[in-house]
């Protein structure tokens, strides 16, 4: 990796390093940071890295979640990647020209596109947005609840999967620490001692488990006490 950071940036190209999957790993700050000091070393100190997970960036376009996708990072990509491509070299202004009319051409584009099913969808818009809100009056806000629901089980989801993946990989460098320090003898016995901590971490998953489920049923009925009120149950 470092080498062909130094053939870039030596053929005068413009980087940006990006780190995906930060959702899944507690400790990412910390190699995130190491990794900068490493470049710094080689005497690299005008790069960043952007912290982005396209898991959490989908999760949240999957439910409409604006805050999950703000916490996937992707919106800070994306301004990363224009201020880099804005601030090109000299020798790249037709390049940039060509993305830049591009980018334009495209959004008039959505613009006109959003513009003509305005206008020829008015009346199907409004009908369509009263039908919704008599189904929700009807419902008793069932279907806000539902929304509430799905966008904090995906978030639930998403948290148990970073918080196991840590407690599983740090269950396995503790066994790699311990084998290395075992003898002959010791290594004979280690298979039960390995069961027996698998065992525990086991339970430690159950535990975290029924915890979040728990505290997501709690923010769930805090979110939408009107479907609670109207439940004929």
């Amino acid at each position: 990796m470092f080498a062909l950071i130094d053939r870039l940036r030596a053929a005068g190209q413009r980087i940006l390093l990006a780190m995906n999957g930060f959702h899944a790993y507690q400790d990412w700050r910390a190699t995130r940071d190491r990794n900068l000091e490493l470049l710094a070393a080689r005497g690299i100190t005008d790069l960043d890295i952007v912290a982005v997970s396209a898991r959490l960036a989908a999760a949240a376009r999957a439910t409409d979640d604006s805050a999950l996708l703000d916490r996937s990072g992707v919106a800070g990509l994306h301004a990363t990647l224009a201020a880099a491509t804005a601030k090109g070299p000299a020798d790249g202004a037709e390049r940039r020209s060509v993305v830049r009319t591009r980018v334009l051409a495209d959004t008039r584009a959505r613009i006109d596109e959003q513009i003509a099913a305005l206008r020829s969808g008015t009346d199907t818009a409004r009908i369509r947005e009263e039908r919704i809100g008599l189904v929700a009056e009807r419902d008793g806000g069932r279907q806000t609840g539902l929304a509430a629901v799905r966008s904090q089980l995906q978030l639930a989801r998403v948290d148990l999967t970073t918080e196991l993946g840590a407690m599983v990989r740090a269950l396995h460098t503790r066994s790699r620490a311990e084998l290395d320090r075992c003898d002959r003898a010791e290594l004979r016995a280690y298979p039960q001692r390995l069961q027996q901590a698998a065992g525990e971490l086991s339970v430690s998953v159950d535990a975290v488990i029924d915890a979040r489920v728990i505290e997501a049923a709690r923010r769930i009925g805090t979110a939408a006490p009107t479907a609670r009120r109207h439940d004929p149950a």
